[in-house]
């Protein structure tokens, strides 16, 4: 992971509070500001796309998107995220 890409994600606080017991290690910043929290969106979004694209390279590695409207199972930006949420990232 680059350094620049570890500045701009960032932790962002919950409405409704944090995860108890979760830590993340190595010295992961939180958002304060608008314009880090902002940052902290793109970064994350260009993170997202950059794994859809990645899973979409090698289907018979990584398989396919379960439930894809895609004739040809491609991965969306919002599956990968929702499988993310799945896992609990």
């Amino acid at each position: 992971m680059t350094a620049q890409l570890k500045a701009d994600l960032r932790q962002i606080h919950g409405r409704g509070g944090e995860r108890h017991g979760l830590k993340l290690s190595g010295g992961w910043a939180f958002a304060h500001t608008l314009t880090q929290k902002w940052t902290a969106q793109r970064a994350g979004s260009r993170l997202v796309g950059e794994l859809r694209d990645a899973l979409n390279a090698a289907p018979e590695r990584f398989g396919r998107m379960p439930g894809s409207t895609h004739p040809d199972g491609r991965w969306t930006s919002w599956g990968v995220g929702l499988a993310l949420f799945v896992e609990g990232y």
